[in-house]
């Protein structure tokens, strides 16, 4: 076992992915497809396993820390509301 699967699915998500995967693929009717082929020809840093194990742990904290944050933003913006219409009310 040499890569995680949850690491390639990070990694498939990036920014640069999604750029690389557009710019090799080719236009089909309204939508663009890229063969397997291609895909695999992506050029992905590959980690040894465990460091990519530390990158899998460290994203999963920050994505909860982002929905943790969001949620508070929401809740504050739903306060800044119903004291914007008790004040005009």
């Amino acid at each position: 076992e040499v890569l995680d699967p949850e690491y390639l699915n990070i990694a498939l998500n990036t920014t640069y992915a999604a750029q690389w995967c557009l710019n090799n693929s080719t236009q089909g009717v309204s939508q663009a497809n890229i063969s397997a082929t291609r895909i695999a020809q992506l050029p992905l840093p590959l980690p040894p396993l465990e460091e990519q194990r530390r990158i899998v742990t460290a994203t999963d904290k920050l994505l909860l820390g982002c929905k943790v944050l969001g949620d508070r933003v929401q809740a504050v913006s739903q306060v800044h509301t119903a004291l914007a219409q008790a004040i005009t009310a």
